[in-house]
């Protein structure tokens, strides 16, 4: 959670500059994806795929490669172990609604309020696993 606090705020505020419409794009289809469902692995797929997308409206592959680094270590086992543990259809709400006010923030150009609102995000999942 170290590492994603250090990184995800970033990308988000830079997200927020730099992404095109089909970025936008394949934001909604992430928040779509994970709004059609309560099983785990599918939302946790869609939960990585939206995190990718912010990395990948940077347009920088470097950060887009760090991204993926770290979703490595989500499917470490003990980190996903606490993750499984934790999911809830009530968290899954909670990180659905989570997910749409980053989104909203980057559509609204708006590079403080997506960081605010990823630091916000992070800082939830964190004491959700720690509970």
């Amino acid at each position: 959670m170290g590492a994603r606090m250090a990184v995800e705020p970033c990308i988000v505020a830079a997200a927020a500059l730099r992404a095109t419409n089909d970025d936008f794009e394949e934001m909604q289809r992430c928040l779509d994806g994970g709004d059609n469902t309560d099983i785990y692995e599918e939302f946790e797929a869609w939960d990585m795929a939206l995190h990718r997308s912010f990395a990948v409206a940077t347009h920088s592959a470097v950060i887009t490669a760090m991204v993926d680094l770290l979703h490595t270590s989500r499917n470490d086992p003990v980190w996903g172990g606490l993750k499984r543990r934790s999911f809830s259809p009530e968290r899954c709400v909670q990180y659905r609604e989570e997910h749409r006010e980053i989104v909203d923030a980057l559509r609204d150009r708006d590079a403080q309020a997506a960081e605010a609102a990823m630091v916000r995000h992070l800082r939830s999942i964190s004491r959700t696993i720690d509970a």
